[in-house]
């Protein structure tokens, strides 16, 4: 429940439905232990710093397709980003960080 509480407070958890909260709650948590693990030096990548989408990321994943597996989501997005992310970047003049997310969830509905 404390989970639930720290979450809400942040915001994180607008709009999901009460029985999604906790097992979400558990998912940003964990998360975020993991890429603390990772370190900053493995979260930024030219203009894009998964540190601060791997929220709103992790969110959209999990309500609406249910994804649960983030270990796996911020492998595939470096892999993504590294050839797509950059391809795109390169080619925009102005690009804003939450950019990343729409185009990665692009990629992601694709190999579903």
């Amino acid at each position: 429940m404390e989970l639930i509480e720290k979450y809400e407070n942040y915001g994180f958890l607008d709009n999901v439905e009460e029985n999604k909260k906790e097992e979400l709650s558990e998912l940003f948590e964990n998360f975020t232990k993991h890429i603390l693990k990772i370190g900053e030096e493995n979260l930024q990548w030219g203009k894009c710093d998964f540190s601060i989408i791997f929220i709103p990321l992790i969110r959209k994943l999990y309500t609406e397709y249910g994804e649960t597996n983030y270990i796996k989501v911020y492998d595939d997005f470096k892999s993504w980003y590294e050839v797509e992310g950059v391809e795109w970047e390169t080619n925009k003049d102005d690009i804003e960080l939450f950019d990343f997310v729409g185009l990665y969830l692009q990629h992601y509905k694709s190999k579903r």
